[in-house]
């Protein structure tokens, strides 16, 4: 605007046109000036207020992030909550079990331990024999001697050998037929 009004000048004096050519051309471009004022003006408005609705805009998303953000906390506050809960009564659950095993565990124990040792050998002869390990493995040492001794020879064997290497007493001596001591190594590689 400025450059256009020097240009002006510039035009005026380079000409020599004198003062009342001067005033009519200044005149003339007067109100070409105003309009153009008028124009960069209501631009200068228009993108005042597109700022403003585009920051009334941005701030509005940027509450509703805000506001999600929240939920999405709460929400996740309140899943660890219940998975916390969860992990709780599995614990206990399992704890639960647990003692119920442990105590049918030791009722079935204890009867194989009142009952003599040939009925109790008979009984554990027809069980498969990792069923057989987890009963006679907390038996007296010497029910268990006697226990073996009652036993066909091929189920003590398979027994021994499942006592041998202890809980948790897996099923995989049936699997395998014991006639020589090398399938016995076998078994034991197995394992």
């Amino acid at each position: 605007m400025i450059k256009l009004l020097m240009m002006v000048l510039m035009a005026i004096l380079s000409f020599g046109i004198d003062k009342y050519d001067c005033n009519k051309i200044f005149d003339d471009r007067k109100s070409e000036l105003i309009y153009e004022l008028e124009k960069i003006d209501e631009q200068q408005q228009s993108l005042e207020s597109l700022q403003a609705a585009t920051n009334a805009m941005l701030n509005e998303k940027k509450e509703k992030l805000k506001i999600q953000e929240k939920e999405i906390q709460e929400q996740k506050a309140k899943i660890e909550q219940m998975l916390k809960e969860i992990d709780e009564k599995i614990d206990k659950n399992k704890k639960i079990l647990a003692d119920i095993k442990q105590t049918k565990d030791n009722k079935l124990i204890q009867s194989y331990a009142k009952m003599g040792a040939g009925k109790a050998a008979l009984i554990l002869a027809k069980l498969q024999t990792h069923e057989a390990a987890n009963i006679v493995f907390y038996l007296d040492p010497k029910l268990i001697g006697s226990l073996l001794e009652k036993m066909q020879p091929d189920k003590a064997a398979k027994l021994t050998i499942m006592l041998q290497k202890g809980p948790p007493f897996l099923d995989f001596v049936n699997n395998h037929d014991i006639d020589t001591p090398e399938s016995i190594k076998t078994i034991e590689d197995d394992f």
